[in-house]
């Protein structure tokens, strides 16, 4: 039960989030791989450290190696979150205290969605354009939210384990 809540719970704050970044989109022109490697008042040494020092950042740099861009957040709860590129895709991993992997998101395009998953979309949205796909990851389940739009409106389709539905429309203007 706890870990189904938390999994929606993950859900709800990536839907937040996504809403976030499409509304920042919008007002900008600047792509996602065009953030600056460190955040104010955040110097490289500071990342440096946390990757060297950190099980999470020694787990990181392990596993991520071709990784860009990175930029660690301590939570209160004393967990991590690091922020990086890896191959042009924005991603954000989530690290317990204990530095293990706990969750993952990822934020990409339609070229990067695996082809099942587009064919999945199309098939029922075919007049629609996949402009943005979050990936969210936790334990060994995965949800995919493909925002599309047409001329009339813009949906999120959450697509998991075969299925499809609607979790937002909102009417274009």
């Amino acid at each position: 039960m706890k870990k189904t809540a938390i999994f929606f719970l993950a859900l709800i704050l990536l839907n937040w989030n996504t809403n976030t970044i499409q509304a920042q989109l919008a007002k900008t022109s600047i792509r996602f791989d065009a953030v600056p490697a460190v955040s104010p008042g955040m110097s490289s040494a500071t990342v440096e450290e946390f990757n060297a020092n950190s099980k999470a950042g020694k787990s990181f740099a392990r596993k991520y190696e071709n990784a860009t861009h990175a930029k660690w957040t301590q939570l209160r709860d004393g967990s991590s979150l690091v922020h990086f590129y890896i191959d042009g895709i924005q991603t954000k991993i989530f690290y317990n205290r204990k530095g293990n992997e706990t969750g993952m998101m990822r934020y990409y395009t339609e070229h990067e969605l695996p082809a099942d998953l587009r064919q999945q979309v199309k098939s029922v949205y075919y007049d629609f354009d996949i402009f943005q796909v979050t990936e969210v990851t936790v334990g060994n389940k995965t949800v995919y939210l493909v925002k599309i739009k047409d001329k009339s409106c813009t949906k999120t389709v959450r697509v998991a384990n075969g299925e499809m539905d609607v979790v937002e429309e909102i009417e274009n203007l």
